[in-house]
């Protein structure tokens, strides 16, 4: 009795380390044992489009030309070099108890991707592996596409990095220029110190310039709080109308000085809002002053502003338009990315980032 329950026993731990081994079995669709220094295989399992083509038993030569018939010939090419008897052999030897990789290989009628490996166990037998094959197909397309999104990442950021650089290559040649003046009309206003006229006239050239200097800089400070994620939102009750009010006035002026007709449409019936209402002049401000620049005489810039409902809140659109040089093709592709500026029609007395 004693004898037979610890043979009981015994074979109960057996069957769960059996059952254990047909669960993880069950993750490969062919297992072979490959005897490297006869050159034979055993098969364990198949899968049914093998079981049709190879015998329980044979020669590893047989086994080889079955994943032949299923791959492109450079696949089978690296499939050779790493699966061979002479490359088991050479492993085995070196101590690499488990080797594998990913191949592609043609099921019924579309290539599926399958992970391939050869475990070496000393103790199992010293002169075999174990040669399994499993369908991979699905997570190795998701881990491809990984790699695809990624590599676009890198691209995009090793191409924001270039027109980054370019930017603020562009940038520093235009706050050269009213440095330039800066320190120019400084030096002829020292020297001309008694003459009240032509100092006064020199220091309002100083002005603005300074002025002009003072717009990059903030730009520059713009950017970089931009980029470290500090430049946020300051939402507040504000009048909406008088906001506006503030830019149009600007740019009313302007268009007189500059000769250029200057047209607001405005369509809004709820005018108290809550929002940032200097981020929004600051908007709309530097696209005012981008028509106003790239635009010649008797042009037309128009605003037009209208208010949609949206549930139980409203919608306001903004739009700036002008008879300006425009853009090209190529640079409306590129338009909202970061560092884009049109250069191709651009007067070279235009200053600007």
């Amino acid at each position: 009795m004693y004898n037979r329950n610890k043979r009981h026993k015994k074979s109960k731990a057996y069957r769960k380390v059996e059952n254990t081994i047909l669960a993880l079995g069950e993750s490969y669709y062919a297992i072979y044992r490959v005897n490297f220094l006869d050159g034979v295989y055993e098969k364990i399992k198949d899968s049914m489009e093998e079981r049709e083509h190879l015998s329980k038993k044979g020669s590893y030569s047989d086994l080889l030309n079955k994943v032949k018939s299923v791959v492109k010939d450079k696949t089978y090419e690296q499939f050779y070099r790493n699966y061979s008897l002479s490359s088991i052999r050479l492993r085995v030897k070196e101590g690499i108890k488990d080797f594998g990789g990913d191949y592609q290989r043609l099921c019924n009628t579309e290539y599926r991707w399958v992970n391939v490996r050869t475990i070496y166990d000393k103790e199992l037998d010293p002169n075999e592996v174990i040669l399994c094959f499993k369908d991979v197909d699905e997570e190795k397309k998701h881990q491809l596409q990984n790699i695809v999104l990624l590599q676009d990442a890198i691209d995009a950021a090793n191409k924001s990095v270039k027109a980054k650089s370019d930017f603020f290559s562009c940038m520093s040649h235009d706050m050269r220029t009213p440095l330039n003046a800066i320190l120019g009309f400084s030096e002829i206003a020292m020297s001309n110190i008694n003459n009240t006229e032509k100092v006064k006239d020199y220091l309002q050239n100083i002005s603005v310039s300074g002025k002009q200097m003072l717009t990059l800089v903030n730009d520059i400070l713009e950017i970089s709080k931009i980029e470290a994620g500090k430049n946020k939102l300051d939402y507040k009750k504000f009048d909406l109308l008088n906001k506006l009010d503030e830019v149009i006035n600007i740019f009313k002026l302007l268009s007189v000085k500059e000769n250029k007709n200057f047209i607001t449409d405005i369509d809004i019936r709820n005018t108290n809002v809550i929002g940032d209402g200097f981020k929004i002049c600051q908007i709309l401000n530097n696209l005012l002053s981008n028509a106003f620049k790239y635009s010649s005489e008797e042009a037309v810039i128009k605003l037009e502003i209208r208010q949609f409902g949206f549930e139980k809140f409203s919608k306001y659109q903004f739009i700036v338009a002008d008879t300006g040089i425009g853009m090209t093709e190529e640079i409306k592709k590129k338009i909202f990315e970061p560092y884009t500026r049109e250069t191709d029609f651009t007067d070279g007395s235009i200053v600007g980032t």
